[in-house]
């Protein structure tokens, strides 16, 4: 493929970390596709970019216009995530965030690197899983209170999805449930659930209160760039704490 040839191979790894063989080779082609037409080779890093964040949220034709208040909230929302995952040593390391996006459905998202081949996990990576995934909403409830927005349906609906496999399918709950025919089962069900949920809230709002000034610093300059890749966040996450002191975060990004 007319690859860029000053394209960072580590850059490239962390771009295409997660898919398959198959995935990787349409990526290469549509980026192909899309410089052809544009006339625009070889391919750089950025065009990768661009296709793989059709691939994961689609594609509108139409841009959005997005009000500087929401613009703000979503980079409260991304940047909860991104320092609920630092704060967990057993969850992928972020390699970038973003409040720029090509489709309407999704306004921002934080991703992390993943070097899993198997789908193969432990209790502590799936609490932490839980925990990175309510960043966002628990972010929100600090900066805004009860003013909260939609925007963690998805979240919340993929850590109550955990939550209920964890308890109901890996028996990785502190009471062992092998089936939830009667009204006690899964009321005891219910309950393992609510806990596991409760407790990675509480551990994860901790932190989070805890270091506020780092998610309202991070966040504005979030908001400023729209989009910080893997180098700029490591260097942004090694100023913020410099500026105010935390050992919350151990899972930093990769420099």
């Amino acid at each position: 493929k007319p690859l860029d040839p000053n394209i960072d191979m580590d850059d490239l790894v962390s771009l295409t970390s997660g898919l398959s063989g198959a995935d990787i080779e349409n990526l290469f082609n549509e980026a192909c596709l899309k410089n052809i037409r544009q006339e625009s080779l070889p391919v750089k890093l950025l065009d990768l970019e661009e296709i793989r964040e059709r691939f994961l949220i689609g594609y509108s034709v139409r841009k959005k216009k997005i009000k500087q208040e929401m613009q703000e909230r979503i980079a409260y929302h991304e940047v909860g995530h991104l320092l609920a995952g630092m704060a967990c040593p057993q969850h992928e390391k972020p390699t970038k965030i973003t409040i720029q996006t090509p489709g309407e459905t999704t306004l921002g998202y934080t991703q992390f690197q993943n070097d899993q081949e198997i789908s193969l996990y432990d209790k502590n990576y799936l609490f932490a899983k839980i925990k990175t995934l309510l960043g966002g909403f628990i972010a929100e409830t600090i900066i805004y209170h009860d003013n909260i927005s939609s925007g963690a349906i998805d979240d919340l609906e993929r850590v109550k999805k955990i939550a209920t496999d964890m308890v109901q399918k890996y028996h990785m709950s502190s009471v062992q449930i092998y089936s939830i025919k009667s009204e006690h089962a899964k009321k005891v069900s219910d309950e393992q659930i609510q806990k596991i949920i409760v407790d990675a809230k509480e551990e994860i709002t901790k932190v989070l209160v805890a270091n506020e000034k780092i998610l309202r610093f991070v966040s504005q300059e979030l908001l400023q760039h729209k989009t910080i890749e893997k180098k700029n966040l490591a260097q942004l996450i090694e100023k913020a704490i410099q500026l105010y002191p935390s050992d919350d975060f151990p899972n930093q990004p990769l420099q």
